[in-house]
């Protein structure tokens, strides 16, 4: 693996360094930047493209790069601690972790009831700023009072 470098001539904003989904190390800017090498610069770049795997962010005034305008954006890249169990399913579709809940092991969120009998099913849940729902049985709603102590 060999580094890249990245000039500027003019602008002011963020520099948005990410490996692209072809795998290519890319400077995506609205700054007036060139790779000199090791890396491709994208024009009209103003946040990391979704397929993108985000690497930093860098800050350049007039165009100059500030000192201290790294922003590290690899924290999620440490390590995948997200693993299926009951009601939990994990898949890889396109080099992307994709997780998907089984509702019948998990309440489901949804929105508060009109009525203690309006349609649920068990283990559903709601709240508003007054009430905590929860679906006991099919149709059957219980609620607490929300407050502060």
């Amino acid at each position: 693996l060999s580094g890249a470098t990245v000039s500027i001539s003019a602008g002011t904003g963020l520099a948005f360094i990410y490996i692209s989904s072809l795998g290519a190390l890319t400077v995506g800017h609205s700054l007036s930047v060139s790779c000199v090498s090791g890396c491709t610069a994208q024009s009209g770049v103003t946040a990391f493209p979704a397929d993108a795997i985000p690497l930093f962010t860098w800050s350049a005034t007039s165009g100059a790069w500030d000192s201290n305008g790294g922003l590290d954006q690899r924290a999620f890249l440490s390590l995948k601690n997200a693993s299926a169990g009951t009601g939990l399913i994990s898949a890889e579709v396109s080099g992307k972790t994709v997780l998907s809940l089984d509702t019948a092991f998990a309440g489901q969120r949804t929105t508060p009831p009109a009525t203690s009998s309006s349609a649920c099913d068990p283990g559903s849940w709601a709240a508003d700023t007054s009430f905590y729902y929860v679906c006991v049985g099919q149709n059957s709603w219980r609620r607490v009072a929300v407050t502060s102590w």
